[in-house]
């Protein structure tokens, strides 16, 4: 039965060579495949020479091009940074700001930016205290953080020089001058803003030295309340893309009046080389205060930060013709003072001075920003 089966089927494929042709037949469907043939040594360097050539020619090309994407995202960078301290400011209805870190091996540049609140003052470690003023002379006193009913001890640690004082609700602000969290406790320093300070010889730190007035006599208790300076927020900090930086040397505040290059954030800076550069909105999201050289300046015109490159830093430039002032790739991020608004403009392109450069910045500003 099985011999008569496979003749059948032998019969069977044969009519059907016959009928339709060798086409059909399962072996002329799978002809033989060849090897396949590789690339030879030679061939693989003739192409990858050709891709070095092209990249080499292409480079240079596309860099200008990659270098003004990378401003404009360091510049909306930056603009967001202080336009989220504004809405921080609104949302929360106390004051909040950003601290611009100076590098730490070039301090008239800045690449991270931390968002930062103002803490509430210190009045004290009860409501009840007090401190007692005691008239030494003509013009100073002794001020203690103690009276007959407190005797506050908190201050001690939290306090730190740049911060504000105010006695009975008015009169002058008076700043911490000196050490205030030194261990084992030295002298503090106490100057009424915009004068000489006033320094106190005694080795007690709960002493100050103030100015009063010449017809003040006697000893007497009021209370008072500490301004405290602005202290980083618990926010993630936002770093410019590598190679950009805010040039603290042409960045500046319109009207202030500092030696060397106008208006600037990068001179006179000496023994204050590592302090931060602040800029805080008020609760009603306006410009607020400018904390400098560890100084609180009230805000005089608006302010203008330049978005530029590390390598065209002005310290690191010979010939200023060629730093982040000329180069028109770069950005001004501006802050309108009576409003907070915050927009950016383009570098002048013909500009001689800081003033004539910001004056796209303040064209952007009249025209409601971008």
């Amino acid at each position: 039965m099985n011999q008569a089966r496979k003749q059948w089927s032998v019969a069977g494929n044969q009519q059907s060579l016959d009928r339709f042709g060798p086409a059909c037949s399962p072996i002329a469907n799978h002809p033989p495949q060849s090897a396949a043939r590789g690339f030879t040594l030679t061939e693989l360097l003739i192409v990858v020479a050709i891709i070095v050539t092209v990249s080499v020619a292409t480079v240079p090309l596309v860099k200008p091009s990659l270098d003004s994407r990378r401003i404009r995202e360091s510049g909306r960078m930056a603009s967001t940074q202080f336009a989220s301290a504004q809405s921080e400011a609104l949302a929360n209805g106390r004051s909040a700001g950003v601290w611009l870190e100076r590098m730490l091996n070039e301090p008239t540049a800045c690449m991270d930016m931390f968002l930062c609140e103002v803490p509430l003052p210190y009045a004290g470690d009860s409501e009840t205290s007090k401190a007692t003023i005691t008239a030494l002379g003509p013009t100073n006193a002794s001020v203690k953080f103690q009276s007959s009913a407190s005797s506050d001890i908190g201050w001690y640690g939290l306090l730190k020089p740049g911060d504000l004082i105010r006695f009975n609700y008015s009169g002058p602000y008076y700043q911490l001058g000196g050490p205030t969290q030194q261990d084992p406790p030295g002298n503090v320093v106490l100057k009424e803003l915009n004068t000489t300070a006033f320094t106190l010889t005694s080795t007690n730190a709960a002493d100050m030295t103030i100015h009063v007035p010449p017809s003040v006599s006697g000893s007497w208790e009021t209370p008072y309340q500490v301004y405290r300076q602005p202290v980083k927020a618990s926010h993630t900090p936002v770093q410019l893309p590598a190679g950009d930086v805010i040039d603290l040397y042409y960045s500046g505040m319109s009207g202030m009046a500092i030696s060397g290059v106008s208006d600037s954030f990068g001179n006179s800076l000496s023994s204050n080389a590592s302090l931060p550069v602040i800029v805080t909105f008020d609760q009603t999201g306006e410009l607020e205060s400018l904390y400098y050289n560890g100084t609180k300046h009230s805000i005089t015109g608006p302010l203008y930060f330049l978005v530029g490159k590390r390598d065209k830093l002005a310290s690191l430039q010979t010939d200023t013709s060629n730093d982040n002032l000329t180069d028109m790739e770069n950005l001004w991020v501006a802050i309108n003072p009576q409003t907070g608004l915050v927009t950016t403009a383009e570098v002048a392109s013909s500009a001689s001075s800081v003033q004539g450069s910001r004056a796209f910045a303040t064209s952007a500003q009249s025209m409601g920003g971008r």
